[in-house]
């Protein structure tokens, strides 16, 4: 196999926290905004940074509307879990040899201390490339290819795993193939990819 580097997003790849995002922009937008979204009309705030997001919205401080949302997401922790075999995932990749890195639009502090299940995986991974850590975000290209600089890989050699459109449109602005997780209810299948995987252990059967 080609590949000698794999790159995670977060949010609805390695960590289930769909529901915990949905309610915590409902409520935060209805906190500063005045304004009541349902579930089903929140796509909008998935897979940016918050910070995007609460520019969108008119917030005249951004960063401090964005707190008050990190504030609010503490209280909806427990619905946060890893998806079912990432960690077994993880682990076999590393035996494999393969250089694990992640991408995420998350800021450090969102990173380190924003649930509970992703802190204790983060010594799996040679880089973490977060919102702060480069002037342009996702879908450009430019987290993905620091996260490769990190690793001390080419775009060749690497594979990004993510599940939205920002993700594939990220890798292939880097020139990186796009791996597809379906394991979030298989429900972005119209997404392009280079290989779609339906359970994480279907990347260990790459090598």
């Amino acid at each position: 196999m080609k590949y000698s580097c794999i790159v995670f997003d977060v949010d609805g790849t390695l960590v289930d926290n769909e529901l915990s995002l949905f309610t915590t922009w409902q409520q935060t937008i209805e906190q500063l905004f005045g304004i009541h979204y349902e579930i089903a009309e929140l796509g909008f705030a998935m897979g940016v940074p918050g910070e995007v997001t609460m520019k969108r919205m008119g917030a005249a401080d951004p960063k401090a509307a964005f707190e008050v949302w990190m504030q609010n997401y503490q209280g909806h922790k427990s619905q946060i879990t890893l998806f079912p075999g990432i960690e077994e995932m993880l682990d076999g990749l590393q035996r494999q040899g393969v250089r694990l890195g992640i991408v995420t639009s998350r800021n450090r502090a969102e990173v380190a201390h924003n649930d509970n299940v992703l802190p204790p995986l983060l010594k799996r991974f040679g880089a973490v490339v977060c919102f702060e850590d480069t002037v342009r975000h996702k879908p450009e290209a430019e987290p993905l290819l620091t996260c490769l600089q990190r690793l001390q890989a080419q775009p060749r050699e690497a594979l990004y795993v993510g599940d939205s459109h920002y993700d594939a449109e990220c890798a292939a602005n880097a020139g990186v193939d796009f791996g597809l997780a379906l394991w979030n209810l298989q429900k972005n299948k119209e997404i392009p990819s280079t290989m779609a995987f339906s359970a994480p252990s279907d990347l260990c059967a790459l090598f």
